[in-house]
């Protein structure tokens, strides 16, 4: 019997320290516009597990298909509720997948003191696709270069067609 529910649970230890915390969604036609909006639940979930704030944890939420979209960076917001409507307000864009374009963006622009990125924070990405990258290469070169950086990668597969992350 197969079931559309889908189970998670995303602990992060640590949660009363600072942690910079990225969500890098993929929004690719391969995921499909129903997984999409369970991932977004998904995310507006998880950010009860955690406090909001710039003594605690900051968030930020990135889609990606052919092209890489910043929801918003790190320092947008300072409570949940907004966030969750920001959230709960991003649109499906059904195009290719480009994993490792998306990464390099977050490596390049969020990741970045601009964007809000803490020198004392720990920096945590949460990958969620369905890991069919266009291009395999570039996307391991560019988890590479982020975990060199000393950013931690959690990836979360979506979908019945969970090719290798």
């Amino acid at each position: 019997m197969k079931t559309d529910e889908i189970t998670y649970h995303l602990y992060i230890s640590a949660c009363h320290n600072k942690v910079d915390l990225v969500f890098l969604v993929d929004s690719s036609g391969s995921v499909g516009s129903t997984n999409f909006n369970k991932v977004k639940n998904f995310v507006a979930s998880s950010l009860n597990k955690f406090h909001i704030g710039n003594r605690s944890t900051l968030v930020s939420v990135v889609t990606f298909s052919s092209k890489t979209h910043e929801e918003f960076k790190l320092n947008s917001f300072h409570h949940k509720l907004p966030m969750v409507n920001a959230i709960h307000g991003i649109r499906y864009d059904a195009g290719t997948t480009h994993t490792g374009d998306a990464l390099r963006f977050v490596g390049s622009n969020i990741f970045q003191p601009s964007s809000g990125d803490r020198i004392d924070a720990r920096n945590i990405l949460v990958v969620i696709t369905d890991g069919q990258s266009n291009n395999h290469v570039a996307t391991i070169a560019q988890a590479n270069h982020l975990k060199h950086n000393n950013i931690l990668i959690i990836s979360v597969g979506i979908g019945r067609g969970i090719s290798k992350i």
